[in-house]
């Protein structure tokens, strides 16, 4: 997933209002391929980036008994990056957060949180960077068990939803202005 698009999708989860009207502007964008919605647009990237991951603690692991750091690496820097933007929806859309693990977000996470370190060889022995890199990798675990939290069910079963039940789930927008202001006063003299 490139920096540019992170910084978007970053810009987009200010507010919850941002990250509807986001949601929205996705679900309405045919041309792009993003009519999909928002798990069709981030899950790839998510899973990329756990599978690099991955397979940079795998070959850390391989050269057993040499000093392999992985905590300054690119990706745990990257997977870092995308746990931090999905715990963030989590905290905003409770409904999209939803909608990612009914798109099978929640297997990569739970294959992330059931890591065990003391088991890995990066991560064993007195090389001098073994603290470092179950630091890293409990970080991240961490982060993946707060995502987990926010769930009402997790692992949810992967069920994805068409566009349209993407669009029906969107939150709904209201104008809604108190009594006796003055854009309540406007809005009456321009209905009736």
């Amino acid at each position: 997933m490139t920096e540019h698009f992170l910084a978007i999708i970053q810009s987009k989860l200010l507010t919850r209002k941002d990250l509807a009207l986001y949601r929205m502007e996705l679900l309405e964008d045919e041309k792009n391929n993003s009519a999909k919605g928002f798990p069709a647009l981030f899950l790839p990237g998510f899973r990329r980036s756990l599978d690099a991951f991955v397979s940079r603690v795998d070959q850390a692991t391989s050269h057993q008994g040499e000093n392999v750091r992985i905590v300054k690496c690119d990706e745990v820097a990257e997977l870092g990056s995308m746990l931090t933007i999905y715990r963030r929806i989590a905290e905003l859309d409770p409904t999209l957060n939803e909608e990612l693990g009914m798109e099978g977000a929640h297997w990569p996470l739970s294959r992330l949180i059931k890591m065990e370190v003391s088991s890995l060889d990066c991560c064993c022995g007195q090389g001098t960077h073994v603290e470092e890199n179950q630091d890293a990798i409990m970080e991240l675990q961490d982060c993946a068990c707060e995502i987990a939290s926010f769930s009402k069910s997790f692992p949810l079963p992967t069920t994805p939803l068409s566009p349209e039940e993407l669009r029906a789930r969107l939150p709904l927008v209201f104008d809604i202005f108190p009594i006796g202001t003055e854009e309540s006063v406007k809005k009456k003299e321009i209905n009736g």
